[in-house]
């Protein structure tokens, strides 16, 4: 498994969870003091927005970065956010070795990296993991909840305070 210290990974086990509510928080907090990248992954393909510029494409993959801060769409929330850039990438799980090569040669070394993404922790080991839970039945990522850094429930995060340094994170 790869290791990436600077990567702060983001996982729900159900949808509106509130990951991109906790991803948007940990940007503007990170960006006061530390560039910061923001990531989106899915594993839906859907069309490309118009906000969106193709940066690498294969046969189950596309890499793109997000251009509006215009807060409409998850990516465009995270620009908003303070995020210096932010990536939206579809891709399949077999893809994902392939989309971490990518994020890892095109992201300098020194800056934080905040992730939406469940299925990538299967392949990184990131330096701080977050899976987020709601009141309802879980129904994905139960595997991953045994990985987790920190397992927040029911949008719990108010006092959460994450600090990004020397490469690494710690709350």
């Amino acid at each position: 498994m790869k290791v990436w210290p600077q990567l702060f990974l983001i996982a729900g086990t159900n949808r509106n969870v509130g990951k991109t509510t906790l991803a948007c928080r940990v940007i503007e907090q990170i960006s006061k003091e530390q560039q910061v990248v923001g990531v989106k992954i899915s594993p839906h393909f859907h069309e490309l927005g118009s906000t969106l510029e193709i940066v690498h494409q294969s046969k189950n993959c596309f890499i793109t970065f997000e251009t509006s801060p215009v807060p409409v769409k998850d990516s465009s929330r995270m620009l908003a956010a303070g995020a210096q850039r932010v990536y939206y990438i579809q891709a399949n799980d077999e893809s994902l070795p392939e989309v971490f090569e990518f994020l890892h040669w095109n992201i300098p070394g020194s800056m934080a990296v905040v992730c939406e993404s469940a299925a990538l922790r299967r392949f990184v080991e990131p330096g701080m993991f977050v899976i987020l839970s709601g009141k309802g039945e879980v129904v994905k990522n139960l595997d991953l909840l045994l990985w987790a850094d920190v397992h927040v429930q029911d949008f719990n995060f108010e006092s959460l305070k994450f600090r990004f340094s020397h490469g690494g994170w710690q709350k």
